[in-house]
């Protein structure tokens, strides 16, 4: 399902099922890359992502902070193996364009599904 799905607990992958049912309208590349994308924000801002979604602030996940913002941009494409080529948009530049997670999620996406 996703990278690292396997080393879940029961308990966790019924979480996370039920999760894929709320979010059924998507392809399983993009329910893989929502749930790495918010991994990514929990596991490099240590913040709990529970009550956050797409439309959340970026900056403010991040706290106003590029570097944290560059981590789990980097830590996203990396764990979705996105690769990104030297003419993609780089984690400076989306920190000045992308506003809410989701602008971060529909560039991913994209890039994901190429």
């Amino acid at each position: 399902m996703f990278y690292g799905y396997e080393q879940l607990s029961e308990i966790e992958k019924a979480q996370v099922q039920r999760l894929r049912n709320k979010l059924f309208h998507y392809t399983d590349k993009e329910f893989s890359l929502y749930v790495t994308l918010f991994n990514a924000i929990e596991s490099v801002t240590t913040k709990s992502t529970i009550g956050m979604n797409l439309e959340s602030k970026l900056k403010e996940v991040c706290d106003f902070n590029p570097d944290t913002f560059t981590k789990v941009f980097y830590t996203t494409c990396h764990y979705s193996l996105i690769p990104l080529t030297e003419s993609d948009l780089d984690a400076q530049e989306a920190y000045t364009i992308f506003e809410t997670v989701g602008d971060m999620f529909e560039y991913l996406s994209k890039r994901k599904l190429l």
